[in-house]
């Protein structure tokens, strides 16, 4: 079994990987953690603290971006994914999507572009607290209302 197959297992068959169970559990925490960050970064009477925030929030971002990357990297062990542009097909995805949307503002602040008013998306994080509690009929009604609105 391959280091790939490996990692896809932990991260889309946790049942079937040792280290899968923890690994969902650091992305749900991190994911919470953030939220709550995003929630006490409004609260003006915390001013003092919004230093220490901003640290959490880099610590979350990089923990977001490493998982972003490891599942466009895992994701052709996925049949349905495998093929030509299989990647670039996983990443327009609603969910992969959503994620994208959430990093898109740091990735700007990294190279340069200042768009701090687009880190208000990083409450579209909530979505993937319903992907992890495997809420998959609310996945399901997602795609539905976004393939609807496409079309």
């Amino acid at each position: 079994m391959t280091f790939r197959h490996k990692l896809f297992n932990a991260f889309y068959k946790p049942h079937e990987h040792k280290f899968g169970h923890l690994l969902q559990a650091i992305i749900y925490i991190n994911i919470v953690v953030s939220i709550f960050i995003l929630f006490l970064e409004t609260e003006e009477s915390l001013r003092e603290y919004f230093e220490v925030f901003d640290y959490i929030n880099i610590v979350n971002i990089s923990i977001f971006f490493i998982e972003y990357l490891c599942r466009l990297y895992v994701i052709k062990e996925d049949k349905r994914f495998s093929r030509r542009l299989g990647r670039f097909k996983y990443a327009m995805t609603p969910m992969m999507f959503i994620d994208l949307l959430v990093l898109l503002p740091y990735i700007f602040i990294f190279i340069g572009l200042d768009l701090s008013f687009l880190r208000g998306l990083r409450i579209l994080r909530i979505f993937k607290l319903f992907r992890l509690a495997k809420f998959s009929a609310f996945d399901d009604l997602l795609i539905s209302i976004l393939k609807d609105k496409k079309e």
